[in-house]
């Protein structure tokens, strides 16, 4: 009963498909084991202490208003512990229904209804190299968008929320006097259909497209935070970045595109800087990814 009363709430709350809410017999026998075994251990152990200790001398000290804990000071290390694991204990569950409740009350740039994701992971064994990887890929979405209900499918190596990757880059026609002056900004590889699948508007430009490949110009979309920290009120659109400082400097990238932020600095957005760009899979190697699906209602 009790089972599927969890059960029940978890799923009102979003429950992953994964986490199967059951009994697990070995796991209890086990569980109920560890409980007796140390039932057995705390109750003998005051036992045999008592056993080698003169009843006269308790009563004597018993007469005198003495405690009989105070001349066992073993009883009160253990109380002690006891309370401040339970202490400790007792926070750690606090912080973790707060940061529960902060994120069931956050308000997302994106949408989060009736959209389904999974993470999967290629090894090199069966695709040794990027053109097979990516037509596993390509062969993989186009599967996944004939699947009836389904009404957009997008792949990525960070979904809209996670913290994403950061990497130092350059702004042409930007100098830098050393490597530590080029700036850092977070960054995230994904398919044509991302930003719809999210419920997201092209806020400038365009989406990436299906040919936006490894035979093409290279490409990118940046956000919103990024537009305007580096930027600062002018046209995007058009202008080249390149990931790499004066050492290891990558092909130069066209912006195609401007989105909202998307939380590419992870959940607690007052502590880091939203700016991000992203790049095509098809330009790219991941070997894992995240799947996202949005169905219909």
């Amino acid at each position: 009963f009790c089972v599927n009363l969890v059960d029940g709430i978890a799923s009102g709350v979003g429950k992953p498909h994964f986490m199967i809410l059951d009994v697990d017999l070995p796991i209890l026998g086990f569980v109920v084991g560890i409980a007796l075994l140390t039932a057995l251990v705390a109750g003998a152990a005051p036992a045999i202490q008592s056993s080698r200790t003169d009843a006269n001398t308790i009563l004597k000290d018993q007469s005198r208003g003495s405690s009989g804990f105070r001349s066992n000071k073993l009883s009160r290390i253990l109380v002690i512990s006891e309370i401040a694991m339970s202490c400790v204990l007792l926070v750690a569950a606090g912080l973790m229904t707060k940061s529960i409740i902060n994120i069931r009350s956050q308000e997302f740039a994106f949408a989060t209804e009736d959209i389904f994701t999974s993470r999967l992971t290629i090894f090199g064994n069966d695709f040794p190299t990027v053109e097979d990887r990516q037509a596993f890929y390509r062969d993989l979405q186009e599967k996944l968008f004939n699947i009836p209900q389904v009404q957009s499918v997008a792949l990525m190596d960070q979904l809209p929320g996670q913290r994403g990757r950061g990497t130092r880059f350059g702004v042409e026609g930007e100098s830098y006097l050393t490597d530590q002056d080029y700036p850092i900004a977070r960054f995230s590889a994904a398919t044509p259909g991302l930003f719809s699948t999210f419920g997201v508007g092209i806020s400038q430009g365009r989406d990436f497209a299906v040919n936006d490949n490894a035979d093409a110009p290279p490409v990118a979309i940046v956000n919103q935070g990024f537009a305007e920290k580096y930027f600062q009120g002018d046209n995007p659109i058009g202008r080249r970045i390149r990931r790499g400082t004066s050492e290891n400097q990558l092909e130069w990238r066209t912006i195609v595109g401007v989105v909202p932020d998307l939380m590419m600095e992870g959940f607690d957005s007052s502590t880091d800087d939203p700016a991000g760009f992203y790049l095509p899979l098809a330009q790219t190697d991941r070997v894992a990814l995240t799947m996202a699906i949005q169905v219909a209602d």
